[in-house]
């Protein structure tokens, strides 16, 4: 975890002192959405809390496994790179609420899942012994 922050923090330093801009083919909105929570979830995978650290790599896995899923050949590093290189403070903050809400959604239908699968997997298990 912590190499994948340190490496991402150094690309935006990088970055912030490059003088030309990073290019990236333009991704659809879905695309180009998931990719800003990946940067929100890499700048949380830095922090020194443990638990935003752990939920950072959550995050960043989730909406990496989205962008995968939707386009398995997009170049998300470079995705990642063009929008850090527009993303503000005030950006950073929005998006994480976005992110987190969409976070906490899935979280909630998982959970109902596995209330479900529980009750079917117990009577798998009955009828198993």
């Amino acid at each position: 975890m912590r190499r994948l922050g340190a490496i991402l923090s150094m690309t935006a330093a990088v970055l912030a002192a490059s003088p030309g801009p990073v290019r990236a083919d333009t991704p659809d909105p879905d695309t180009r959405s998931d990719v800003r929570c990946v940067v929100v979830a890499a700048v949380m995978v830095t922090s020194q809390d443990a638990q935003a650290r752990a939920a950072g790599l959550v995050a960043f896995l989730y909406f990496e496994g989205r962008i995968e899923g939707r386009d398995p050949h997009y170049d998300l590093e470079g995705g990642i790179l063009a929008e850090i290189r527009h993303m503000s403070a005030d950006d950073m903050r929005s998006e994480g609420h976005r992110c987190g809400q969409i976070l906490t959604a899935r979280g909630a239908e998982l959970q109902a899942m596995g209330r479900h699968l529980d009750s079917a997997l117990t009577t798998v298990r009955q009828q198993g012994t």
